[in-house]
């Protein structure tokens, strides 16, 4: 039995974790080791890349406090993986000490099954998170594996320290990459998270229109509203003949955009675009226009304002029918 059984942060000295913890994912305590020879430690377990792991300034930090302070226990599985603690053990070294405190998982790591090792690693995540926080690429690799395995949102969330939200764009990113490479595009380019999120939301597109709108997306710089808004498009043609329609007129309409990242290796969306995001704004107050007047002391600069604008739309509008192709009767 452990020390103390309460839900505490002193679970047999472990930083961070508690004995519910261990039991959410299914694990035990094997023992704790007062005087853990440190020399029998084999590898890690793959939580922190390996910049991120011991860092110097860190490591003699701990050193000097090792000499005037009790030491936490490290966490080791059963064949010697160490799970959290490796600025502790480097610190240890460096203080010629050869003895830790240690807390053993009651399992293997390197022998164990894929659903075991993801569960040591959360719990190693988890305890990871007493010092330095886990990067967004450590988190992401984390949560992508237990994304697979089918973890749910809250337990993804309680073990790695990510938001439910946090664990749904990663979710979005995932499929994104699956999808990609499924239609045999690298997703170790150009694209953003951003952008792999809202790929992720068109992945149940058919291939051919998928595959355009990556690389148009590409070519042109597509910001991740404007995939969206591509893909919703596309997708609401209901065949995929008219989406690569719809796709080639977004292309034709993004030419000059197109050359321009060529050039400069930055783009903007076409004028016409940014207008149309820009009355976005104003639109959805169509219900409620008494939200857009000026009441105070600028009431005269905003008329100004408004009637400015509405001769540019006016103009814009008479410019805009006479640019339609005539209809046919």
């Amino acid at each position: 039995m452990a020390p103390d059984s309460t839900e505490s942060d002193n679970f047999y000295g472990l930083p961070n974790l508690t004995e519910k913890d261990f039991d959410k994912v299914t694990l035990r305590v094997a023992r704790f080791v007062a005087e853990y020879d440190i020399s029998q430690l084999n590898t890690r377990v793959q939580v922190r890349t390996e910049k991120h792991t011991a860092p110097a300034s860190r490591v003699a930090e701990y050193a000097a406090r090792m000499k005037n302070e009790a030491t936490p226990p490290i966490l080791v599985t059963l064949d010697h993986i160490l799970g959290d603690g490796n600025t502790r053990v480097a610190a240890a070294r460096k203080n010629k000490r050869q003895f830790l405190p240690a807390v053993v998982i009651d399992s293997n790591y390197e022998d164990a099954d894929e659903k075991t090792q993801l569960r040591i690693q959360a719990l190693c995540a988890k305890a990871n998170r007493h010092g330095e926080p886990l990067d967004k690429a450590e988190k992401r690799r984390i949560v992508s594996e237990c994304v697979r395995q089918g973890w749910t949102q809250d337990a993804i969330g309680l073990y790695v320290g990510v938001t439910p939200a946090v664990v749904a764009q990663i979710n979005e990113e995932i499929k994104a990459v699956k999808k990609l490479e499924k239609v045999g595009i690298s997703a170790n380019g150009d694209l953003g998270s951003t952008s792999l999120r809202a790929l992720g939301k068109i992945s149940d597109m058919n291939d051919e229109p998928f595959r355009e709108i990556v690389n148009l997306a590409r070519e042109a710089g597509l910001n991740s509203n404007e995939i969206k808004d591509l893909g919703k498009r596309a997708k609401d043609t209901g065949s995929d003949a008219a989406a690569l329609t719809v796709i080639k007129s977004d292309r034709e309409q993004n030419a000059e955009r197109i050359a321009e990242l060529k050039l400069t290796g930055t783009a903007k969306p076409p004028m016409p675009r940014q207008l149309r995001q820009h009355l976005g704004f104003l639109t959805k107050h169509k219900d409620a226009p008494d939200s857009l007047i000026e009441r105070g002391l600028y009431g005269e600069q905003h008329l100004a304002a408004l009637k400015e604008a509405q001769v540019v739309l006016t103009a814009a509008i008479a410019a805009q029918e006479a640019a339609l192709p005539a209809v046919l009767t």
